[in-house]
């Protein structure tokens, strides 16, 4: 059809024209250069069509391969959490502590009794202490439940509990975190029970169960601060919790920047006592790493806001002892 097309129109331009037989040469000459290219297209088209197959082939050999996957993927067991993590390690630690030989005791003068637990038993002037914590709470703990989002009376009751029993500690918490149960994006909540589970270090195993514990905090102060983030009760916490991990902990590097924040924020705010921790944090940390004339600057730099803090005479005696 293509090349009868092309001689047709060749004979009619002749016929109209009457041309010389050289132009006829001329003509006939690009017809077939026109029929070679037309050959040549086809062939690509060709060699183009067969491609597109190949490919379609493989596309479908890869979904099936694909197929095979999600159902090989689908017969798996779910992911681990962090928290199942977490709980087999410490099971595999307790265990390894159980089946150790236990270190030779000297004779006891009497026998516990039989499903006593072995509590050492605290100092009098402690537990007198701790009797008149728990007092005291008893009469705050209802102002601080109605009104969490004073600082003031919840420093005065997380101060508390650091005095008080594990028992008074474990109580407060639990009720806090029923209460964030019920409103979960109330901030003053979140903060509270990050500034109460702090107390509850001494009642964990030092390890892998603070560092659960930190971590859980951290949560905590995190979820109040990502509710608002110019909430400086939170941006304060988060600085000083930072501000007293060990160096190499990738919370102790990124300390400076939060420590940075809070102080930025208190420059727009009335000056209150507490303040003065932002600058003790920061001085502690250029401590840490022997970075003795930046501890002093930052340190000093509190002491123009508060000459009086004794928190930050104390550090900067510390800074010149240890710069020696």
């Amino acid at each position: 059809m293509k090349r009868l097309l092309m001689v047709t129109v060749a004979a009619l331009s002749l016929g109209g024209c009457g041309q010389s037989d050289a132009r006829v040469g001329a003509l006939e000459t690009k017809l077939a250069a026109a029929d070679a290219r037309l050959a040549e297209l086809e062939t690509q088209g060709q060699t183009q069509a067969q491609g597109l197959k190949a490919a379609q082939a493989e596309l479908a050999a890869l979904k099936q391969g694909q197929d095979k996957l999600d159902r090989k993927l689908s017969d798996l067991p779910p992911p681990l959490t962090l928290a199942e993590v977490q709980a087999a390690v410490a099971a595999a630690l307790d265990k390894r502590e159980s089946t150790q030989p236990e270190p030779a005791k000297p004779p006891e003068k009497a026998a516990p009794e039989a499903g006593a637990e072995a509590k050492p038993a605290l100092p009098a002037d402690a537990k007198a202490k701790a009797e008149e914590a728990r007092r005291k709470l008893a009469d705050l703990l209802p102002g601080y439940y109605a009104n969490l989002g004073d600082p003031q009376t919840r420093q005065k009751v997380n101060d508390l509990l650091w005095e008080a029993d594990a028992e008074t500690r474990k109580e407060v918490v639990a009720k806090l975190k029923a209460l964030v149960a019920d409103e979960p994006d109330n901030k003053h909540l979140r903060m509270a029970l990050a500034e109460a589970m702090t107390s509850t270090f001494r009642d964990v195993k030092q390890g892998l169960e603070q560092g659960i514990l930190a971590s859980n905090i951290m949560k905590e102060a995190k979820k109040a601060q990502s509710i608002d983030p110019d909430y400086y009760d939170a941006v304060h916490f988060v600085a000083v919790f930072k501000a007293n991990y060990p160096p190499g902990f990738p919370e102790f590097e990124g300390a400076k920047a939060d420590l940075d924040k809070a102080l930025s924020m208190q420059a727009k705010m009335t000056w209150e006592a507490r303040f003065t921790e932002i600058y003790e944090a920061y001085g502690k940390w250029y401590l840490v790493q022997k970075k003795y004339d930046d501890a002093l600057a930052i340190t000093q730099a509190g002491l123009d806001k508060d000459a009086r803090a004794e928190n930050l005479i104390a550090l900067k005696q510390r800074i010149e002892e240890a710069r020696k």
